[in-house]
C-alpha cells in the first residue's frame, strides 16, 4: 500500500532454480494462460540476476545451481484470472524462453489462498513500531 495515495500494488514473485545463471531484464515478459485460455501478460519490474543457491559435490566433482526471483506487477483482475487455474506459462529470460505446461493446476489454488491472506492482512493498518 503506497503511503501517499493508499493504493494497493500487487506483484507476482516468480522463483526459478536452474543449473545455469538465469537473467531477466526489466520489461521481459511472463505469459500465463489460464483454464479459460485467457493469456495474462506481465512485465518484469526490474533487472534480476541469478545468485548461487547451492553448491553440490559428488565423487570430487563440484557444481552449483542458481536461483532467480523476479517480480511482476499484476492487477487484481489478472490475479482473479490466475485463481481460476493455470495451464501454461512462458517466461522470457536473457538466453531465450522457458515454457511449462500443467495438466493439473498447481498455481491458481496457491495464488487464491495467498491473495485471501493478503486481503485479510491489509484490513489492519500497521506501523513499523507495532510490537517493537
Amino acid at each position: 500500500v503506497t503511503p501517499d495515495t493508499k493504493n494497493t500494488i500487487y506483484c507476482l514473485g516468480v522463483k526459478v532454480v536452474n543449473p545455469t545463471a538465469y537473467e531477466i531484464e526489466k520489461d521481459m515478459l511472463l505469459l500465463i494462460k489460464n483454464v479459460n485460455d485467457e493469456v495474462i501478460t506481465l512485465k518484469a519490474q526490474s533487472n534480476y540476476d541469478a545468485t548461487v543457491r547451492d553448491v553440490h559435490e559428488a565423487n570430487g566433482y563440484v557444481w552449483s545451481d542458481y536461483s532467480t526471483i523476479a517480480l511482476y506487477p499484476i492487477s487484481e483482475e489478472d490475479i482473479f484470472k490466475i485463481c481460476q487455474g493455470v495451464t501454461k506459462i512462458r517466461q522470457e529470460y536473457k538466453a531465450g524462453t522457458f515454457d511449462k505446461e500443467y495438466k493439473k493446476d498447481k498455481i491458481g489454488t496457491v495464488i487464491k489462498a495467498e491473495y485471501a491472506q493478503i486481503k485479510s492482512a491489509l484490513k489492519t493498518e500497521k506501523s513499523i513500531t507495532d510490537g517493537f
